[in-house]
């Protein structure tokens, strides 16, 4: 007999970790019996990847509620087991940038803070881990989650050298831009660490907002170059920063740069193509 997931049985809460470098793997289940956690009967794992275009078992796992095998406290109603990860290890994972989301061309609002959406689609490998509980009575429940065995994260960097920039940005009360005149190149800006995946599928999705400054508070307008660039954390267990660029876990043949116009009627800057003196007299005259 089977039972959705309620109120007086089921799962609450999933972990799944996978860590390469130890070689191992670590399931938990936190399961809420209303007749206590006595009447629980079994927690088991399925686990399975998504490759030949549909999931493909890699074996069905017991979890434990008895102080071992990876269990911390014993008959509390937290399932848990530690194991070895070679099945999942032998799979392989090529981490790639399908597509990215992005408009090339961007107008800071006059008054109002806002932000530009960024969405990016990067290959993985899908781990599909269902939950199955059953109780002294035969009753059942289930919980499903999918991780991405492709442990990587997406780092974004900047070159704002073809900005027109406020030359006080720690004033407010001043807004005088000028053209940029560093070389800096492509600077850090941050990372994008967690992800969703796209569908059934191995495709997953990063994505995050970029915040702008108004005109008003004398937002940057100009050319911005962004680099999206893949590190795999399976290399090496480093997320850059701007003292380092982690360069030991970059995947060099999935970098890829965009260009973002930014401009701002009022910024004294007539914006070629974008601007003219019809919808922006002020700065085209």
């Amino acid at each position: 007999m089977t039972l959705e997931p309620s109120s007086h049985f089921e799962i609450e809460k999933v972990q799944v970790e996978v860590d390469k470098f130890e070689n191992e793997l670590f399931l938990q289940a936190d399961i809420d019996h209303w007749n206590g956690n006595e009447n629980i009967a079994s927690v088991q794992a399925e686990l399975s990847v998504y490759q030949n275009g549909g999931y493909e078992t890699l074996g069905s796992f017991v979890l434990f509620d008895n102080g071992q095998n990876g269990d911390i406290i014993p008959e509390n109603g937290i399932y848990s087991l530690l194991t070895t990860a070679e099945e999942l290890i032998v799979v392989d994972v090529e981490p790639e940038i399908k597509s990215i989301n992005m408009v090339s061309y961007y107008e800071l609002a006059q008054s109002e803070s806002d932000s530009l959406s960024i969405e990016l689609t990067v290959s993985g490998k899908s781990l599909r881990v269902i939950f199955n509980a059953d109780d002294i009575e035969g009753v059942s429940t289930q919980f499903t989650k999918y991780i991405n065995l492709s442990n990587t994260y997406i780092e974004i960097q900047i070159n704002a050298d073809g900005m027109y920039n406020d030359k006080y940005p720690e004033d407010d009360n001043i807004c005088d831009r000028e053209w940029s005149l560093s070389d800096y190149g492509f600077l850090h800006y941050f990372n994008i660490v967690a992800s969703s995946q796209l569908g059934s599928s191995n495709n997953f999705t990063y994505s995050t907002k970029i915040p702008f400054r108004p005109l008003d508070e004398c937002g940057g307008t100009g050319e911005a170059l962004f680099k999206f660039n893949v590190h795999d954390m399976d290399i090496s267990n480093c997320l850059s920063t701007e003292a380092n660029t982690c360069s030991e876990n970059l995947i060099e043949l999935s970098s890829i740069e965009r260009s973002l116009i930014i401009s701002g009627c009022g910024d004294n800057y007539c914006t070629d193509v974008y601007e003219s003196n019809t919808s922006c007299a002020e700065d085209c005259e």
